[in-house]
């Protein structure tokens, strides 16, 4: 087997299939592609999809850092492939599980230094709390107010997916010099879903998203909002565009203070007014305050800099331009009643229903079960009391599916995620990676802000980033220079 992972590694990653070989198969492909697809469009699309799924397994199993690249780009796109080729029916989800054990099943067969990765892995408290709650939730399959076992596994499945995307990122993360590499990719796809949002609002959807949109009365109505059309870009829906957006946003600002060139200031400035702009687009309310959290945060974090006084200065003058200037759109007036909340019919009524389910959580310690909540509730677990019950925070949703001991797990390991990234930003000597540190750091407690009124971490598009930052943050000890951690 690892004779031919060599083979494979020396034809597609180190010559590019820049040989016989790789002309041969070009040709062949070419030829038997063209003909399918004048009997059948749809079978050539399906052949070339096809094709493409093969390099992108083989190079996952080949190179684990590439593998984590797909993960990332696949993630941020999927839904737009999926709307444009496979009229949104394409099974995202299983593809991610695929490419995230086509990656582990490569780390298994070259077994590079496993071993002593995997025990500095799982020696941080991080680790061993996430590793608590994964065994929690597997706790869950005994609960015996569930009532799907399929219910209950595809949730853990979810759950068992994710650690393993968090140590290949760990894996991945094994220098500095990996950590920024990563960074700029992020950058990247982040900065292209924040143009293609911003291409929505000013040129509108095209016709393929259009006829998405179109296509489901309830889809409509939580997008089109008094007449406008509040963008989701390349991501599942508004929401979903606006936190991820506002996240990244949050990092890359907190990256505006390392040393750069004027070029690539002005490129990651230009990047992160595209995020903004999407995710105010997006008319995402908890993006918004998402956003004033995470700035505020980093400027409590470096406080003690001169450069954090000025974005302080420019942030609250913005801020204040937004809340009380005189002009008026569709996206400013939604951006302001973001901090008018007590006001707002809606948050009037999301806290009549957390109000209204309490008593179940205060009744059952270990919740409801896993995906027993919502539309997926309904599904697996028709006839459950939370099943159609749709929780307009992640941490309702964690108390009513894990119980209030699952939410006390998740309040530790958030506190415990936080603290790392904080006592590595005083211990580090280095500034280029104490910038990097204060912005995973503040990237990450702007998901936990979002957790209260969205379900902001566990969604294709935000898993990617948001375990690869903690991974950011446990690996900051391997890096090659002083560290007093």
């Amino acid at each position: 087997m690892n004779v031919l992972l060599k083979r494979l590694n020396r034809l597609f990653l180190i010559e590019k299939l820049n040989n016989v070989q790789g002309w041969i198969l070009c040709i062949v492909l070419a030829v038997y592609v063209s003909f399918i697809a004048s009997k059948s469009m749809i079978a050539g699309e399906s052949i070339i999809g096809l094709f493409f799924c093969i390099i992108g397994g083989c190079i996952c199993l080949l190179n684990t850092r590439l593998g984590l690249y797909i993960i990332v780009a696949f993630s941020f796109f999927a839904i737009l492939l999926s709307r444009f080729f496979f009229n949104d029916t394409l099974p995202s989800g299983l593809i991610l599980d695929i490419t995230v054990l086509a990656i582990v099943l490569g780390l298994l067969i070259r077994k590079k230094e496993l071993k002593a990765i995997i025990s500095s892995f799982a020696a941080s408290p991080v680790t061993i709390l996430i590793l608590v709650v994964a065994g929690y939730s597997a706790l869950e399959f005994f609960n015996p107010n569930a009532m799907s076992f399929n219910g209950s596994f595809q949730a853990f499945r979810k759950i068992l997916n994710l650690l393993l995307l968090f140590f290949i990122s760990y894996y991945v993360f094994d220098s500095f010099e990996a950590i920024k590499k990563f960074i700029y990719f992020l950058f990247v796809v982040a900065a292209i879903a924040g143009l293609y949002g911003c291409i929505q609002e000013w040129y509108g959807l095209f016709n393929f998203e259009r006829e998405w949109l179109l296509a489901d009365a309830h889809r409509y109505g939580l997008i089109v909002i008094a007449g406008h059309i509040r963008v989701f870009s390349t991501m599942t829906d508004p929401a979903a565009f606006g936190m991820i957006m506002t996240s990244c946003a949050v990092f890359f600002i907190g990256l505006l203070s390392n040393r750069m060139t004027a070029l690539q200031r002005l490129l990651v400035i230009a990047g992160i007014v595209f995020m903004i702009l999407g995710m105010t687009y997006s008319g995402t309310r908890t993006a918004n305050a998402m956003l004033v959290a995470g700035v505020g945060f980093y400027l409590l974090l470096t406080i003690q800099r001169r450069s954090s006084l000025i974005i302080a200065v420019i942030s609250t003058v913005i801020l204040l331009g937004a809340l009380y200037a005189p002009i008026s759109n569709p996206s400013l007036n939604r951006f302001r009643t973001t901090f008018q909340a007590s006001e707002d019919p809606s948050y009037k009524l999301r806290v009549k229903n957390r109000k209204s389910i309490q008593p179940y959580i205060y009744s059952h310690p270990m919740g409801g079960g896993l995906g027993t909540t919502g539309a997926v509730g309904e599904i697996f677990h028709p006839g459950h009391p939370l099943a159609g019950f749709q929780p307009d925070s992640g941490y309702l949703k964690k108390a009513l599916e894990t119980g209030w001991i699952g939410l006390i797990l998740f309040f530790v390991l958030y506190f415990l995620v936080l603290k790392r990234g904080i006592n590595a930003y005083f211990k580090t000597e280095d500034t280029e990676a104490r910038n990097i540190i204060a912005a995973t750091t503040s990237a990450l407690f702007t998901f936990y802000v979002g957790e209260y009124a969205q379900v902001a971490i566990g969604q294709i598009s935000d898993v990617v980033v948001y375990y690869p930052l903690i991974a950011i943050l446990l690996r900051i000890d391997t890096f090659k220079f002083k560290t007093n951690l």
